[in-house]
């Protein structure tokens, strides 16, 4: 098995190196050697007090009247719409729909085929209520909150607008149930989530770090009790 694990990893460099030449073969393998000497994590905690108009940073929008935001709450639903979601999403539909039997809510951003009357899932958005997820965790926070896992938009469809949708229907969810506040965790390296979730009542709380040294022969990582007592800020 190890024997099989190098060769792959020899393959994967011979076709790295066939296409992107001798310079960046050299610099992937020095990010992997780097990586696993030492690795360090950054995510910001952001969250938001849910009440009036969603406001967003980004002014790209999509025409609102062919996009249409559709809320699953039970593995049966996904059922109904599985062959709108396209294989090429990180979930599958069965993932999909065991985040359903887990309890978390799935709203997809769909439009409607051109000259027939199916749809096609463009985008989906995954979250939960009365928890919050972090290094590996969950745990369980107020009734009023919703926890924002993470969303997704196919290629061709990004910086369009969609995610503003799912976001916008995230909150349209959590009014109509009573939820008072979301939280969501936005990593250092993605500057278009934190567009996103940039706004007037969107509060970067703090952050959650996570460092290994010699592939997790030693951790070090941001405490619960430092966590929890950041997320107590919100609405402080």
């Amino acid at each position: 098995m190890i024997q099989i694990g190098v060769r792959r990893k020899w393959q994967k460099l011979l076709e790295l190196y066939r296409e992107r030449g001798f310079r960046k073969t050299v610099a992937e393998l020095l990010r992997v050697l780097i990586t696993s000497i030492w690795h360090r994590e950054v995510v910001f905690i952001r969250g938001r007090i849910i009440e009036g108009l969603t406001f967003f940073g980004s002014n790209e929008e999509v025409d609102a009247s062919t996009v249409e935001c559709r809320t699953l709450q039970s593995p049966l639903a996904i059922e109904q719409v599985k062959q709108e979601i396209p294989a090429s999403f990180r979930d599958s539909t069965d993932s999909l729909k065991k985040r359903l039997e887990e309890g978390c809510i799935v709203i997809l951003a769909r439009k409607q085929r051109e000259g027939t009357q199916e749809h096609e899932v463009l985008g989906y958005l995954i979250a939960e209520k009365g928890v919050f997820s972090a290094l590996g965790r969950k745990i369980k926070v107020g009734p009023d909150v919703l926890y924002f896992h993470y969303y997704e938009v196919l290629p061709e469809y990004r910086r369009k607008g969609i995610a503003n949708l799912l976001v916008r229907a995230m909150e349209d969810y959590a009014r109509s149930n009573g939820l008072r506040k979301y939280y969501a965790l936005v990593s250092a390296k993605n500057p278009v989530a934190r567009q996103i979730l940039r706004g007037k009542s969107n509060e970067m709380l703090g952050k959650v770090e996570w460092m290994s040294i010699l592939r997790g022969l030693y951790v070090r990582e941001t405490p619960w009790q430092e966590i929890e007592k950041t997320l107590r800020k919100l609405g402080d």
